[in-house]
């Protein structure tokens, strides 16, 4: 069962009415609206990085919307909540703090060598998740196997959900998916667009009991006509399609629980 899908990187592009009527042609609670943080980012409004106040917006519109939302750190924004996990006061940065609260889930995204080997290797992540009181989603990297938190509390699963993705927001596609786990909700990106999502929710659906979400930033981007594409100019701006929005959810629609 699909649970939601999650289109990620709105940013200064986004026309906040086409948004808008976007999400509300929508059935409720079957989008996640993601915007991507980082401290220098997004302080510099960088394609696929709005300027927070921006990013308030964006989120806004989604909750009235009756749609999912979620905050996405990045660098030094993941990492310092995670490292003061245990201090007596999270290490967000200020200019976060209102997102934190406009958002339903928290992902922080960070390389596979931060966390440290053992048992405890993301009780952090649980930490941050109960003192936020939202779930943070980590990133796994291993095709073999779900990562196991269970051990660290009641509904430590549900507080630590794993999203598998090897591509870092590069669009490259998957050699391959792990299996979900029934019962539990896991996610998937990498690579996924219009043009492909149906085939991967067909194969979830194979698992007797599979609940999860796909996550999808770079192949629901579209260039500007205008745009400027010469040897040595910088990579020319980007937008999230709501028209590839739109495919994606006819593509993958028959794999969503049913409302009765």
């Amino acid at each position: 069962m699909l649970d939601r899908v999650t289109f990620t990187g709105w940013d200064r592009h986004t026309d906040l009415g086409e948004l808008q009527s976007f999400l509300e042609d929508m059935p409720q609670q079957r989008v996640e609206i993601a915007v991507l943080f980082s401290t220098s980012r997004s302080r510099d409004n960088e394609d696929r990085y709005p300027d927070p106040g921006f990013a308030e917006d964006i989120l806004r519109v989604a909750k009235a919307s009756g749609q999912h939302t979620a905050l996405h750190l990045c660098g030094q924004a993941a990492r310092s909540p995670l490292e003061s996990a245990s201090a007596p006061e999270l290490a967000l940065p200020w200019s976060a703090v209102p997102l934190v609260h406009l958002a339903d889930r928290v992902q922080v995204n960070v390389g596979e060598d931060f966390w440290p080997d053992g048992d405890e290797r993301y009780r952090s992540a649980w930490v941050v998740a109960i003192r936020l009181g939202r779930p943070v989603i980590v990133q796994s990297r291993s095709i073999g196997y779900w990562p196991d938190v269970e051990h660290f509390g009641p509904r430590a699963s549900r507080m630590v959900p794993f999203l598998f993705d090897r591509s870092a927001g590069t669009g490259a596609e998957q050699s391959g998916w792990p299996t979900p786990v029934p019962g539990r909700l896991v996610g998937y990106a990498g690579g996924l667009g219009p043009d492909n999502v149906s085939e991967l929710c067909s194969w979830l659906a194979e698992t007797a009991g599979a609940r999860w979400w796909l996550d999808m930033e770079t192949r629901i981007r579209e260039e500007f006509d205008n745009a400027d594409t010469g040897s040595g100019e910088p990579p020319p701006a980007t937008f999230v399609s709501i028209d590839k929005c739109r495919a994606v959810m006819a593509a993958c629609e028959r794999w969503f629980r049913r409302a009765f």
